[in-house]
C-alpha cells in the first residue's frame, strides 16, 4: 500500500483517542519492549502472560511507580482494542494481581484546597482594574474556570465562544462554554 493509504488508515484507526493517551500507551509498551529485549527469548509480542507476569515482578521489585503496571496493562488493553493484538495474557490473575498490589501502594490523591470566595473575588477585581494586561487576561482566565468549573485543560479548548445564560428576571446567571472534549461546562457567575 502507499504511504498516503498507510497515513489514512493510521489516522482512522486512532480517531477520537487524544494524542496525550497515545502517548501514554506507547511509552509504557516502550518501556515493557526495553525491558523484555535482554530477559525475553523470541519476541516480545505478542505478549506471554510468563513475560508480564515478569515484568510486574521486577516493576515491583525496583519500586516502581505504583501505577507503571496498570499503565501498560491499560497499554496493553488498547492495543488489543483498537489494533487487534491478543490481550489474554493481561486477562490472567496473576498479573492482574500483581498490579494491583503495586496499584495499592499509591498514595491517596490530596487535592489543593478550593478557592474561598475573597481569593476568587481578587482574581475578578484583578481582571476587571489591574494596569497590567498580561495580570488582566490571566486574571480573567483564572477567574473564568473557577465560574466554569473547568480544569484548564478544558477551557483550553472551547468549542464555541463562553456565553451566559440568563435567569427569568434577565440577570446573569451561568457562564456556559461547550468544549473540544464534548464535556459541557457550567458554572455560575
Amino acid at each position: 500500500s502507499d504511504p498516503q493509504e498507510r497515513a489514512h488508515t493510521v489516522k482512522d484507526t486512532f480517531v477520537g483517542k487524544s494524542a496525550s493517551t497515545l502517548l501514554k500507551r506507547g511509552y509504557a509498551i516502550m518501556a515493557f519492549l526495553r525491558w523484555s529485549k535482554p530477559v525475553v527469548a523470541g519476541k516480545a509480542i505478542p505478549f506471554k502472560e510468563v513475560d508480564l507476569y515478569s515484568y510486574c515482578l521486577h516493576l515491583r521489585s525496583t519500586r516502581a511507580a505504583a501505577t507503571r503496571a496498570s499503565s501498560f496493562l491499560e497499554a496493553d488493553h488498547l492495543a488489543g482494542e483498537i489494533l487487534g493484538f491478543d490481550t489474554v495474557a493481561a486477562l490472567s490473575r496473576r498479573v492482574g494481581g500483581a498490579s494491583e498490589s503495586m496499584w495499592m501502594t499509591k498514595r491517596p490523591l490530596q487535592q489543593r484546597e478550593p478557592f474561598s470566595p475573597s481569593m476568587v473575588a481578587v482574581f475578578e477585581s484583578l481582571a476587571e482594574n489591574h494596569e497590567d494586561l498580561r495580570t488582566k487576561v490571566f486574571a480573567g482566565w483564572v477567574a473564568a474556570l473557577v465560574h466554569w468549573r473547568a480544569r484548564f485543560s478544558d477551557g483550553m479548548w472551547p468549542r464555541d465562544e463562553p456565553h451566559l445564560d440568563l435567569d427569568a428576571d434577565g440577570l446573569p446567571k451561568y457562564v456556559e462554554a461547550v468544549c473540544l472534549s464534548d464535556r459541557q461546562k457550567t458554572g455560575h457567575t
